[in-house]
């Protein structure tokens, strides 16, 4: 999948969600739920590893794999729109800030 079709789906996915819950996503909005997903994840993580309350253990609906996956999709999820709302492509930043150390470093290990 294209970068540009995975953007589009999200940004679908974000106006779905606002039409459906009455939400304005801005800027303050993004940044707490952010933080409630990076929550969310820890919490799967650790209940990956049996590092939880019985009561959370007990509570999944679907392997810990699978909790995990969808977790941190949600994390990704919400990074994506932070993004736009700030006018930021994600893969010209990531090239800048990674990307190219990236390619130096295997350039230079070979």
């Amino acid at each position: 999948m294209e970068f540009q079709e995975v953007q589009r789906l999200i940004e679908a996915n974000a106006e779905r969600y606002k039409k459906k819950h009455g939400i304005v996503m801005d800027r303050e909005y993004l940044l707490l739920k952010l933080m409630e997903e990076m929550g969310e994840l820890a919490e799967a993580l650790l209940s990956s590893q049996g590092k939880s309350r019985m009561k959370k253990l007990g509570e999944e609906t679907c392997s810990p794999e699978q909790h995990l996956e969808d977790e941190l999709a949600d994390v990704f999820n919400i990074l994506f729109l932070i993004a736009r709302e700030l006018r930021i492509d994600p893969l010209t930043a990531l090239e800048r800030k990674v990307f190219v150390k990236a390619r130096k470093y295997l350039s230079e290990s070979s």
